[in-house]
C-alpha cells in the first residue's frame, strides 16, 4: 500500500481502523471469520510491533494487531476495507463512490468544513487518517486519485508523521544539546534539595518540604477516586535517567531553572511516569498471557506441524521412489557392464584412456582457472607489493615464452630474459611449434591478441605446457609474476591441484 509519493500508508489504516469504536463489532465479525489466518499474518508482518500498533491504550492495540491481518488478507482485501470504509467512514465512502475521478484536496476540504461545523478543528490523526481512508477506498474501486499540490502537501505531512511513530523527532533526553542537559542537571539538583527528595518514590511521598508535599497528596487522591492503589507506582522504581527525562521536559517548555515551580511539576510527573511505564508493563503482561493469542499461536504451530508432517511424508514415498528407480539404474548398469566387458576389453582400455586424458585435461584446466584467481588477485593489488620480496627462481634456466605486452615492454624484458621467448601482440601468423621445447607459456592480459591466444591455449593444452598470466606493465613487477608462477608450477604434481 504505497502512494506515489512511496509512503505506506498501512501504519495509518491501522491507527485510524483500530481508533474507530462504532466499528468495533464489524472488526470482531470479520475477524472471527478466519482469526487463525489473521492472526499469523500480523505476527509475520513487520507492523505488528509498530509504534501505530502499540502506542495506544490496551484496547485500541488488540484491535490495531486485528486490523492488521485483515487488511493483509490479500484473498479479501478489497471486499474487507470497503466494507469498514462503509461502516465507519460514510462520507468518503460515498464521495467515492460517486465520482470516477477522485479530487482528494476537494474531498478533504468538505471534511475539514463539516469538522468545523462541528465546533472543532481535526487532529493531524484524524487528518492522516481521512488521507488513507480515501486512498485506500479510491484503489478498492478502481478510481483515480487527482494528485494535486494540496493533496502531496498532505502526503507529505504524513510522511513526517510517519518518521515521528517510528522514532524520530520524538522527545528524549539524548537529543537535548549539551548545555540544555547541564541545566536539567542543576534543576534535578536544586529539586532534590528544594522539595527533599530523591528519584526513590517512598522519599517523594515523605517530602520534607511541606508545600510540596501538599502537591503530592493532591495527586495521590486521584488513586482514591479510582479506587485504586498508590502501589501501582510504588513498584516502579524511576531511575535517574528517567527523572533527568522528567525534568527534561519541565525545562524544555518553560525554559527556566525555578526550583519552586520544577518541584510542583516534578511530584505529579513521577506519578504519571510510573503509571505510564506500569501500563506498559501491564500491556506486555496481557500479551504474554493472552490465552486467544496463546491459543492462535499454538493452532497456527500445529498447523505447520502437520504441513511439516505432510511434507516429511511425500519425502519418504519420493526417496522410496528414487531408490527403487536407483536400484533399477544399478541393475541396468551392471548388466551394460558386464555385457560391454564382456564384448571387449579393448573398449574398455580406450575408456580407460580417454578418463586418464579427462584427468590430465582437468588438471590442466584447474591450473589455468587457479592462475586466473591468481591474476584477478595481483589485479587488485598495486605493483610495489610485487617488488618488494626478491625471487631465489633462475629464470635463465627456464625455457619460457611470453605473448603480448606492448613492443616497448617486450624490448625491456627481452633484456632481462636474454633466453625466453617472445611472441608480438601484432605477429600475424605464429608457428605453435614456438611451444614444442617450452617448459611455461606466459599470457599478458592487458595487450593481446584473442585470436592468437585461442590458439596458443589451445596447443599448450595440448603440449601440457604450463599456462601463466602477467598483469603487471612495470618490469621488475612483471619479473616477480612470472617467477611466482614458475616456482609454483615446479612444485606442483602434474595430477595434483
Amino acid at each position: 500500500m504505497n502512494d506515489s509519493l512511496h509512503i505506506n500508508i498501512l501504519p495509518f489504516l491501522v491507527e485510524t481502523v483500530s481508533g474507530n469504536t462504532e466499528i468495533y463489532q464489524t472488526i470482531d465479525r470479520i475477524y472471527e471469520k478466519d482469526k487463525s489466518k489473521f492472526h499469523q499474518l500480523a505476527r509475520e508482518s513487520e507492523f505488528y510491533n509498530h509504534e501505530a500498533v502499540i502506542s495506544s491504550s490496551l484496547q485500541r492495540e488488540i484491535y490495531g494487531k486485528k486490523v492488521l491481518g485483515i487488511l493483509l488478507d490479500e484473498s479479501n482485501n478489497e471486499k474487507n476495507i470497503l466494507e469498514l470504509v462503509r461502516k465507519g467512514w460514510k462520507r468518503i465512502y460515498g464521495w467515492v463512490k460517486a465520482n470516477q475521478r477522485i479530487d482528494a484536496e476537494y474531498l478533504m476540504k468538505v471534511l475539514f468544513r463539516e469538522k468545523s461545523q462541528q465546533g472543532s478543528e481535526p487532529s493531524d490523526c484524524e487528518i492522516n487518517g481521512w488521507t488513507a481512508i480515501i486512498i485506500v477506498t479510491s484503489r478498492a474501486m478502481g478510481k483515480e486519485i487527482v494528485e494535486t499540490d494540496g493533496y502531496n502537501k498532505i502526503l507529505n505531512i504524513m510522511n513526517a508523521r510517519l518518521w515521528f511513530l517510528e522514532g524520530h523527532q520524538r522527545y528524549s533526553f539524548e537529543r537535548l544539546s549539551l548545555d540544555e542537559k547541564q541545566k536539567v542537571q542543576r534543576i534535578k539538583k536544586e529539586v532534590y534539595k528544594y522539595a527533599g527528595v530523591s528519584s526513590d518514590y517512598y522519599e517523594i511521598r515523605e517530602a520534607k518540604n511541606p508545600e510540596i508535599l501538599n502537591w503530592y497528596q493532591a495527586y495521590a487522591f486521584l488513586f482514591d477516586v479510582e479506587k485504586l492503589s498508590s502501589s501501582i507506582v510504588e513498584e516502579v522504581n524511576l531511575s535517574e535517567e528517567d527523572i533527568n527525562c522528567i525534568l527534561g521536559t519541565y525545562y524544555i517548555r518553560f525554559r527556566n531553572q525555578n526550583k519552586d515551580e520544577a518541584s510542583k511539576y516534578f511530584m505529579g510527573a513521577h506519578i504519571i511516569m510510573g503509571l505510564l511505564k506500569a501500563y506498559k508493563k501491564a500491556k506486555k503482561e496481557y500479551w504474554k498471557n493472552n490465552n486467544e493469542t496463546n491459543y492462535l499461536d499454538i493452532e497456527a504451530l500445529h498447523q505447520e506441524l502437520d504441513q511439516l508432517h505432510e511434507e516429511k511424508r511425500n519425502l519418504e514415498k519420493r526417496l522410496y521412489q528414487v531408490e527403487e528407480k536407483n536400484s533399477q539404474l544399478v541393475r541396468k548398469v551392471e548388466s551394460e557392464y558386464k555385457r560391454a566387458y564382456g564384448e571387449s576389453r579393448d573398449k574398455l582400455r580406450e575408456l580407460e584412456n580417454e578418463n586418464t586424458k579427462l584427468k590430465k585435461q582437468l588438471t590442466t584446466d584447474q591450473q589455468e582457472a587457479h592462475e586466473l584467481r591468481e591474476l584477478f588477485f595481483r589485479l587488485d593489488s598495486s605493483e610495489e607489493d610485487f617488488i618488494t620480496n626478491e625471487s631465489t627462481v633462475d629464470l635463465s634456466a627456464v625455457r619460457g615464452v611470453i605473448v603480448g605486452g606492448h613492443e616497448r615492454w617486450q624490448t625491456k624484458m627481452r633484456e632481462k630474459l636474454k633466453e625466453w621467448r617472445f611472441v608480438s601482440t601484432d605477429a600475424l601468423n605464429v608457428d605453435v611449434s614456438i611451444l614444442n621445447q617450452a617448459e611455461i607459456i606466459f599470457f599478458f592480459t592487458g595487450y593481446l591478441n584473442h585470436a592468437m591466444y585461442d590458439k596458443l591455449i589451445t596447443e599448450a593444452k595440448k603440449l601440457d605446457v604450463p599456462v601463466g598470466y602477467l598483469s603487471a606493465v612495470n618490469e621488475e613487477a612483471s619479473l616477480k609474476e612470472i617467477s611466482e608462477q614458475v616456482e609454483r608450477n615446479s612444485k606442483r604434481s602434474p595430477y595434483s591441484y
